[in-house]
């Protein structure tokens, strides 16, 4: 369907002016002349060239038009893909640091407990050996890339881990209750901060399928 708009109004208002007066110029030959004169011929030939310059024209503004709709549609696709790819980078990355995280409050809660409660010397090393790495891992996903809740949460454990560590190596004075009660505040704080990471993560996979559902 032609609309016009306030771009083109004034093409349609010299076309209809020349359309006109060529009619008028027809209807009068053939009035003073008879449909078969050579000025009824003269005026039916300019009258067809017009209709043909029309429809060039026509045609040439719908091939412009499938032409800027295809472009839009290529650019589109091209967003939706680039966003999709974020998405994707940005739900690896929470999915990453909530397993890496759990992992993170197993072996705190574990170490804390197997030093407040020693059976075995080994087991409570062996925990306390892991912080260390499990703490470096999560300072891995500190990026300017990372998803903003996540490096909050990944710096935050990482210092937890850091505060139980030099909690429990002060342990075995007389602030040794005192030092565990420290160590259970930054679990609990560390546990909070897993919770917004897994919420997170729910968020992104159910923008995830609703663009798949989309697309």
């Amino acid at each position: 369907m032609i609309k016009i708009t306030r771009q083109n109004w004034w093409v349609w208002l010299v076309g209809s002016a020349v359309v006109l007066l060529l009619l008028i110029g027809f209807a009068r030959a053939v009035y003073c002349k008879g449909l078969e004169s050579s000025d009824a011929a003269g005026w039916m030939q300019a009258i067809g060239a017009l209709a043909a310059i029309a429809g060039a024209f026509r045609i040439m503004q719908i091939q412009n038009t499938s032409e800027r709709l295809r472009e839009t549609e290529r650019r589109a696709r091209e967003g939706r893909a680039i966003e999709d790819e974020e998405l994707a980078a940005r739900l690896l990355a929470v999915r990453n640091t909530v397993q890496v995280a759990t992992h993170a409050l197993y072996v705190m809660r574990n170490s804390v407990d197997n030093a407040r409660y020693p059976a075995r010397t080994y087991v409570t090393d062996r925990y306390g050996a892991r912080m260390g790495p499990v703490s470096k891992i999560l300072d891995g996903f500190i990026t300017p890339k990372s998803q903003h809740i996540a490096v909050i949460a990944a710096l935050n454990i990482s210092l937890a881990i850091a505060a139980v560590q030099e909690n429990l190596a002060r342990t075995g004075g007389s602030l040794t209750e005192e030092l565990f009660g420290k160590c259970e505040e930054k679990i609990a704080e560390a546990e909070l901060m897993l919770a917004d990471l897994i919420e997170l993560q729910g968020q992104l996979l159910i923008e995830q399928n609703q663009r798949q559902t989309v697309s």
